[in-house]
């Protein structure tokens, strides 16, 4: 589900009468900040797996935005239409789908034949994507010009005629490959599969042997004549009010469609799946076994790619892209709501990096754009393969390993341990996988200790026993940790445990009867433990003690900040790059700051610092940055913070306006700021001299409603000053209603 804060305002309904793709692209302009900005008006999708957004999402959006700047023919320009004919694209940071993105359009020249735009996408304040557009005037060239273009390769039609016919049909087994990324992903999730364009993969086209018509022996040349190749279109028929310029984003949203991904598939890499997976569920007869993860759906695809190939294939470790180049030949031409043929290559793959070219026709065989990316691709490594290595020592020795996970909660730990305990080839390194959660009769519930044997689980026949937060919540570790032993005596036991220094987790816990279960176990403050205190009790158990103990972080394991004195008055580089580097890690999170008064009754100026860094925050990083002001530090100012802090956590949901960002307890009483109309006491005083100039201001400071025009003389200018007459002047939208 999208994310409440993916979108800066509320999306409007989906549109029947335009196609998905319209609506997925749609943008909204942002004139009450700045012309030529504009925001996603729809949540943007996030692959299954990737770092970040789908690139064609972004390429094709900050086309729109520059394409909503190019003026529309009128007489002025002598009814001259203008279309995109190239764009240039860097990827610079890893978008978020959680958070709005805002296209900053720059008019850098308007031609007689050619005009330029720049366009950055901008999240949380930084350039996430840049890219350079170039739009020409249609029949700038003259009635004579040189034209050729590639044709569209042989068999591509029969292709076509079997998707169109897997298309109309109905239950064919082989529909798999007709889904396109957002179908495979909402069918993962359970949701109702409809992307905004569809595509089909076809086999890989190796262009030496069909122009030799010999097998190849050299297996780097056969590489570069490898041509991978697919039929997309948009779901659906693009509006007609919608023009060409829809059909030429949707092409630059599909042109990204598995583009960097051509380098994995020529090079037989691993890249969604790996070989000898398996859909079959591990069985126990102790407790319900977990369900393998479902395999990516391209997974299918790289496996029929070189069904032949019985070396070992390496995996790909990252694959991003770095640039994008769209080069748009025919655009009245472009139908992206009918079927289109894209044939990708590689040129060139090298230092961890690879070039793909894509070239892509109409269904007539008409070139219609001819593209170029660079992404970073780096294989898994052997530092990267024996991550997790501590798990990874016992199943290389024993591949029928069996694994039981203690209080698995929501299956965390699980994903990380799954990902671990598999081969650089994909293969599975245990045979079951239980997961089990703490419940009122598993190993010891309250005071009362019982044994799992007992309770249905065979006796030593785990060889890796995983726990996570778990053994502390238990009235006896030592008890604990005998009924793990008799599971796995021969076996390992992974313990993942707090190991907090600092008592403030104590006041937020303690008021839960589960924290004291210990206190008859010489744990009277808290029911976590030492290290040192770890490792007596696992060898007065029978295990040979903490053997490995690695810690996430340094002491005190948190950041305090006092509230003695304001935090931002004289704050050190020191203090101000670590606030930096908090919000830089904030993501999708949100923050509720508490502090000193401010707005109401302020006794100490220094504490407003903070509502100008939070409005900034806000409105810049595009983060839920909130403040409370307090009064007094004692039990009301507690109550209260547990009430603004539950409206802050519901601050999404199901209310149609913004939230409230800014709070202020005065007098036992929580206050929200809240503007209102206010009229103008007496109207501003007509100027009676109109030789004399005047100026706009205000009697009362930061009261509109004194605004008055006040009479000065010019001021004689002396030999080292100058005069400047303003042209244009930005007012606050309030002051221009009252002005006019």
């Amino acid at each position: 589900m999208p994310s409440p804060s993916s979108t800066l305002v509320r999306p409007p309904p989906i549109d029947p009468s335009r196609s998905a793709i319209e609506n997925v692209l749609e943008l909204t302009p942002l004139t009450a900040v700045a012309p030529d900005i504009f925001t996603n008006t729809r949540p943007l999708w996030h692959p299954p797996g990737a770092r970040g957004i789908y690139g064609g999402a972004v390429i094709a959006q900050c086309l729109s935005a520059a394409q909503s700047t190019i003026p529309p023919p009128s007489p002025s320009n002598n009814h001259a239409l203008f279309f995109i004919h190239s764009m240039h694209c860097y990827f610079v940071l890893a978008g978020d789908a959680s958070i709005p993105i805002l296209y900053h359009v720059e008019r850098v020249r308007d031609g007689k034949s050619f005009m330029t735009r720049t366009v950055q996408a901008r999240q949380r304040g930084k350039c996430i994507f840049t890219t350079t557009l170039s739009f020409v005037r249609e029949g700038s060239g003259g009635v004579r010009t040189v034209d050729h273009g590639w044709g569209m390769p042989a068999g591509a039609m029969e292709g076509l005629l079997g998707a169109e016919k897997l298309g109309n049909r109905k239950g064919d087994e082989d529909k798999e490959d007709w889904k396109d990324e957002e179908e495979e992903r909402k069918e993962e999730n359970g949701e109702e599969a409809r992307g905004p364009f569809v595509s089909r993969r076809l086999g890989i086209e190796n262009m030496l042997k069909r122009i030799l018509a010999i097998p190849t022996t050299d297996s780097s040349l056969a590489i570069q004549t490898k041509r991978t190749r697919q039929w997309i279109k948009a779901r659906g028929k693009i509006s007609s009010t919608a023009g060409i310029q829809a059909h030429l984003s949707a092409l630059a949203y599909m042109s990204d469609s598995y583009f960097i991904g051509t380098v994995s598939r020529v090079h037989n890499l691993w890249r969604f799946g790996g070989p000898k997976t398996s859909q079959q569920s591990p069985t126990s007869s102790s407790s319900t076994a977990i369900n393998l993860p479902k395999p990516h759906p391209m997974a299918a695809v790289e496996a029929a790619d070189n069904a032949s190939t019985t070396e070992h294939r390496p995996s790909v470790g990252m694959m991003v892209s770095l640039d994008h180049t769209i080069y748009f030949h025919r655009p009245r031409e472009c139908r992206a709501d009918e079927w289109m043929f894209a044939e990708m290559e590689s040129p060139w793959a090298g230092d961890g990096r690879g070039l793909v070219t894509q070239r892509i026709w109409n269904r007539e065989g008409k070139l219609l754009a001819t593209c170029v990316q660079e992404g970073l691709v780096r294989l898994k490594q052997d530092d990267a393969d024996n991550q997790g290595a501590e798990r990874q020592t016992q199943p290389l020795t024993k591949p029928t390993l069996k694994v039981l996970e203690i209080g698995a909660g929501t299956g965390g730990t699980a994903a990380g341990v799954l990902r671990d305990l598999k081969t650089r080839f994909g293969e599975r390194l245990y045979s079951e996988y239980t997961r089990t959660d703490i419940s009122a009769g598993f190993f010891v519930a309250a005071k009362e200790s019982k044994d799992p044997i007992e309770q249905g689980f065979e006796g030593e026949s785990y060889d890796l026993i995983i726990a996570s937060n778990v053994l502390h919540a238990t009235s006896s570790i030592s008890s604990t940790l005998r009924n793990v032993r008799d599971l796995n005596p021969q076996g390992r036991l992974f313990l993942q445990e707090i190991s907090c220094t600092s008592k403030f987790l104590n006041y937020i816990m303690g008021i839960l009867p589960g924290w004291w279960l210990g206190e008859e176990d010489g744990r009277p403050n808290e029911p976590y433990i030492s290290v040192e205190r770890w490792d007596e009790d696992l060898r007065a158990t029978g295990f040979s003690g903490a053997d490995s103990v690695v810690y996430d972080d340094s002491q005190p394991y948190h950041i305090a900040i006092g509230t003695h004195c304001p935090v931002f008055d004289e704050i050190s580089p020191e203090k101000l790059s670590a606030f930096q580097l908090y919000l830089q890690n904030l993501k999708s999170a949100g923050v509720l700051w508490v502090s000193r008064s401010a707005q109401v009754e302020c006794t100490d100026p220094g504490y407003r610092s903070v509502l100008g860094i939070a409005r900034t925050i806000r409105s810049e990083l595009m983060l839920e940055f909130a403040t409370l002001e307090v009064d007094t530090v004692d039990s009301r100012a507690l109550e209260a913070l547990c009430g603004v802090f539950t409206k802050f956590q519901r601050r999404f949901k199901g209310s149609d306006q913004d939230p409230d960002w800014e709070f202020a307890l005065f007098e036992e009483t929580v206050q929200i700021p809240r503007c209102h109309w206010a009229p103008i006491s007496r109207p501003p005083r007509v100027i009676s001299e109109k030789s004399v100039p005047g100026i706009l201001e205000t009697e009362t400071f930061e009261l509109l409603q004194t605004l008055r025009w006040v009479q000065s003389r010019p001021i004689p200018l002396s030999k080292d000053q100058v005069e400047v007459k303003p042209r244009a002047v930005g007012l606050n939208f309030k002051v221009n209603s009252l002005c006019t």
